[in-house]
């Protein structure tokens, strides 16, 4: 009864669909393929490696490959790859592209490490409704041949909508494979949501992330309007105490390039270069003539009336300052903007009073500043801390 349960999910998020691309790689025809344009999976297969084997497989000669199986068998009996082809079909046993189970078993004792094997016992197990038995073949297929991913994953995206699916990923939590699948289904058009509760599911919560995808995290989870669990992911991967990170005016703590937008993101490239000072202080410069994000960063204030300033103060040139903040997603209501011309040496203190409304999930907040078309870029300097507060 539990395994018609689980084929009925599986056929319900599409998997017995990908039954099909396992199948394929797994059983392609060796004519066609091996060579310069075979995959890397038939090319490093071992038993594919006989330089006889192509004329034989071109010839539809059957017999050939089982003889060719057999002897290097003889040779060299812990030839994993050769035993399935080797053995052949079973009298009345089911039956994986020509190929016996229980030869695809025995192949498996002698040695995990073929991914041709792994990928038709994952053939099987998608076609017989056994998830959980289908990701650890696919998880053994890609510890051996990472290159894989490309093909094997994708397919997969769609089932990702599945709790029951979800759940049966967290065993391989550690994997760097899955994480790539979170990015995949990340990238994916409409994927967002389904990949970054695949990152909670897999400790996005608790701060547990490869480094390498701690960026890919907090931006799938932004992208998914889920600011509130973005926050608690950078609280605990980056280590730092809620009053650090909720600190609106920039600090070191806050404007970490590893956590960005969460943190502040600071102006760093041909147009403008931001450098923090200490206590709130900062400086900008502005390339002549241009104009240029200084600062930008997403927050999760609850909702409510605010009220924020920016102090801050031109160099020896004017300069157009321009501070705004508007909700997420973008239909929930408030976008305020507060422009600023700022003379010579002028210091000006910029003030919003936003309304954000229950259903304001997060805040975008960017800082920019335009410079006019003179002989040397334009300054833009802190006056004083930013801060907000709630009304």
């Amino acid at each position: 009864m539990e395994q018609e349960l689980m084929k009925s999910v599986l056929c319900s998020v599409g998997i017995i669909t990908v039954a099909a691309a396992l199948g394929w790689l797994a059983t392609v025809d060796a004519a066609g393929q091996v060579g310069s344009a075979a995959p890397a999976l038939l090319r490093r297969a071992t038993f594919l490696e006989f330089e006889d084997l192509p004329a034989a497989a071109t010839h539809g000669n059957k017999a050939a490959i089982v003889k060719l199986a057999r002897k290097r068998l003889q040779a060299e009996p812990l030839t994993a790859a050769a035993i399935p082809a080797a053995v052949g079909p079973a009298g009345n046993s089911i039956e994986s592209g020509g190929v016996s189970v229980a030869a695809l078993k025995l192949a498996e004792t002698v040695s995990r490490r073929v991914p041709k094997v792994q990928l038709q016992l994952a053939t099987l197990a998608a076609q017989s409704g056994d998830l959980t038995d289908m990701l650890m073949h696919v998880d053994r297929a890609l510890l051996v041949d990472p290159s894989l991913e490309s093909r094997l994953l994708p397919p997969l995206i769609p089932a990702l909508a599945d709790p029951q699916f979800r759940g049966a990923l967290r065993p391989f939590a550690r994997r760097t494979w899955l994480w790539s699948f979170g990015r995949m289904a990340a990238d994916n058009p409409g994927g967002a949501v389904n990949a970054s509760q695949l990152f909670r599911e897999l400790g996005a919560d608790e701060g547990r992330a490869p480094r390498e995808f701690v960026n890919v995290v907090i931006r799938t989870l932004i992208s998914s309007c889920d600011i509130h669990a973005a926050r608690e992911f950078v609280l605990k991967n980056g280590r730092l105490q809620p009053s650090q990170l909720d600190a609106f005016s920039p600090t070191k703590a806050n404007s970490n390039p590893d956590y960005v937008p969460v943190t502040w993101e600071l102006a760093d490239n041909e147009l403008a270069l931001v450098e923090l000072g200490p206590e709130g202080q900062w400086e900008a410069s502005i390339e002549a003539g241009r104009r240029a994000r200084l600062f930008r960063r997403m927050t999760s204030f609850a909702a409510g009336q605010y009220r924020a300033e920016v102090p801050v103060k031109a160099g020896s040139e004017p300069v157009l300052v321009s501070v705004k903040a508007r909700c997420l997603p973008a239909s929930s209501g408030a976008a305020i903007e507060v422009l600023a011309s700022l003379q010579p040496n002028e210091t000006r203190r910029l003030i919003l009073s936003p309304v954000f409304s229950m259903d304001c999930s997060g805040q975008d907040w960017v800082i920019e500043g335009s410079a006019p078309d003179a002989q040397t870029p334009a300054s833009l300097l802190g006056a004083g801390k930013m801060n907000i507060k709630k009304l």
